[in-house]
């Protein structure tokens, strides 16, 4: 079972897998991130080595627990759709979104998701 999934792999979502392995907080193999744009998931696999990368947010949110929202805010909508229907219980969201509130995020997901806002600083 992967731990910490990213639904997004860009910039922020790469930062914080390299610092988490860094730290050894983590193993690679216990990371998978998902991103539609090719070049993405190459930079992030290149970042993060060992790290699995897709290009099915629905595999993400299947493989782990600890799920970082890590997509553009414009692009929210479309990702917490994609991946409601599979969201459970056991299940943690943290969202790095910038400007989304916990209430909009909420209301795109199971009643009950967990959910934590954060703002990084890389």
């Amino acid at each position: 079972m992967t731990n910490l999934g990213f639904i997004g792999a860009g910039r922020m979502a790469t930062a914080l897998a390299t610092g988490c392995l860094k730290a050894k907080l983590l193993s690679a193999s216990q990371v998978l991130a998902s991103d539609p744009i090719e070049a993405s998931r190459q930079k992030f696999a290149a970042e993060a080595p060992g790290a699995k990368v897709t290009a099915d947010n629905a595999a993400v949110i299947t493989g782990a627990e600890t799920i970082v929202l890590a997509v553009k805010p414009q692009m929210m909508a479309d990702a917490l759709r994609d991946i409601a229907p599979h969201v459970t219980p056991r299940h943690l969201l943290i969202s790095i979104a910038a400007g989304i509130p916990i209430a909009r995020l909420a209301a795109g997901l199971p009643q009950g998701t967990r959910l934590v806002r954060v703002m990084p600083n890389t």
